[in-house]
């Protein structure tokens, strides 16, 4: 994180594109690979035994790569030890956040990725995504298949809120802008996520919203939608009002205050 002048920056800028491509491509693959496969095994029940066998590889892989960054960032010295204890502060921040009660799909935890993402950038948004959703995880006893795949699409929106417009904290332009993308993301989260069980399901009496082994693209989307607007829209609202009214009423203070400590890390490379 910072303003540097050497070709190091060039090798850090490199190694930082690297780690979220790598990340993102595992994640894509680790999302979609169940459509490509002709003898799925299906099941009508809980979708809690979705991915059960692959998810410790693709939660190994992702601390990996997550922990490869943060390492790299170290030595290359787009991080130091202050940035990754502010990290781990704000990942248990927003791991608390989880918990605040709300209607439906309403989750704190997103407060904390968007604003860290938008004022340190998207490598530190992703990986605060990671860590947020990690703590929260086990401060909840929530450890399953699913959790790798929500700590991917967690990181994915801190990812994206470090290439939000910049606004001036002055200006309501960025509450609304911040706001704004904290319903999109809390539709997104959910859209994204129903994915890593979806293709699993199946149910007779509901047949015309799953997936099945040789659907055609097209009809997949559609039964998806149809799936996702039927089981997930009004819940995933709570979690894009939820999101809105916390990132306007409290975006910007926050964004000031990170703002600071931005100011305090940033640091010239020479040599």
């Amino acid at each position: 994180m910072g303003s540097m002048t050497s070709p190091r920056s060039t090798v850090l800028k490199a190694m930082d594109a690297l780690v979220m491509v790598l990340s993102s491509l595992m994640g894509l693959v680790a999302f979609l690979y169940p459509f490509f496969m002709k003898d799925l095994q299906q099941f009508n029940g809980p979708h809690a035994a979705a991915h059960a066998q692959d998810a410790p590889l693709v939660f190994t892989l992702l601390v990996l790569f997550a922990f490869g960054g943060v390492m790299g960032n170290m030595s290359l010295g787009g991080m130091d030890a202050k940035t990754v204890s502010l990290m781990a502060i704000l990942g248990t921040f927003g791991a608390v956040m989880r918990f605040l009660p709300g209607p439906g799909g309403f989750s704190g935890l997103f407060f904390v990725p968007i604003l860290g993402g938008y004022v340190f950038g998207p490598t530190f948004g992703f990986l605060l995504g990671n860590v947020a959703l990690l703590i929260s995880a086990f401060m909840g006893g929530g450890v399953g298949p699913w959790v790798p795949y929500q700590m991917l699409v967690t990181g994915w929106v801190g990812m994206a809120s470090g290439w939000l417009p910049r606004f001036s904290t002055r200006s309501r332009s960025l509450a609304w802008m911040l706001a704004g993308w904290g319903i999109l993301s809390g539709y997104l989260y959910g859209f994204v996520m129903n994915l890593w069980f979806w293709p699993f399901l199946y149910s007779p009496g509901a047949s015309a919203i799953y997936w099945h082994p040789g659907l055609g693209v097209w009809d997949a989307v559609k039964r998806y939608v149809s799936f996702y607007l039927v089981t997930s829209l009004a819940w995933d609202s709570g979690r894009a009002i939820g999101n809105a009214l916390l990132l306007f009423f409290a975006g910007i203070p926050v964004v000031k205050l990170l703002g600071r400590f931005a100011e305090r890390f940033y640091f010239v490379v020479e040599g």
